[in-house]
């Protein structure tokens, strides 16, 4: 995945004019591209757990029965 690249460019000119309409929208723009990048981060995470957990399931249930008895 591409990563999400903050741009404090538009933020810091707002700042410098004081425009404080700017800053705030300038502000949520910012603050939405960092919830993106946390989410993306995340849900990437969580597909790598799920990944994992499907590669586990098959040898812990050969294992299973392996040990048991046979009757």
């Amino acid at each position: 995945m591409e990563r999400i690249k903050l741009d404090y460019e538009p933020l810091r000119a707002a700042v410098a004019r004081g425009d404080s309409a700017h800053i705030e929208a300038e502000a949520r723009k910012l603050r939405n591209q960092q919830i993106a990048g946390l989410l993306v981060h995340a849900a990437t995470g969580v597909v790598s757990i799920i990944i994992t957990i499907g590669r586990g399931v098959p040898g812990c249930r050969k294992r299973r029965y392996e040990v048991a008895p046979q009757d």
